[in-house]
């Protein structure tokens, strides 16, 4: 069965930078590793040249933010997360569950590519079983 869509997800205001929580070092392990929900753990610059990403990434939270937890990683800490998770640019998308990788894309996207990366790399996982 195909996947209801939501047209008007992109007409909301709530800026990107407050959308998401916001991931660093010191609360990785609590909302990362310990979550019980699949994280979408996003690196991206909240610039204009990606303002795009943070509508697809509004987008995607507002689908599935029930079962799938949706978060910016902070660029003040981008220095220990590069090794720590092993990103090389921006935009990186990494799905973790229990804190271990799922998938990771790279590059711009769009929402349809996004969702089916979710979908695809997340299809044995019972919280988004409902959305399909």
């Amino acid at each position: 069965m195909p996947l209801a869509m939501d047209t008007n997800w992109d007409k909301e205001p709530l800026p990107v930078k407050t959308a998401f929580l916001n991931i660093d070092l010191d609360n990785f392990e609590s909302e990362v590793v310990n979550e019980w929900r699949p994280v979408l753990l996003t690196c991206l610059h909240l610039s204009p040249d990606f303002k795009h990403q943070g509508e697809v990434l509004k987008g995607l939270s507002k689908i599935y933010g029930e079962a799938l937890k949706v978060c910016l990683l902070d660029m003040n800490c981008i220095g220990a997360f590069r090794q720590k998770l092993g990103i090389a640019g921006t935009p990186t998308y990494l799905i973790l569950h229990r804190g271990k990788e799922k998938g990771r894309m790279l590059g711009q996207t769009d929402r349809e590519s996004l969702t089916a990366f979710v979908l695809k790399t997340l299809p044995q996982t019972k919280s988004l079983s409902v959305f399909v």
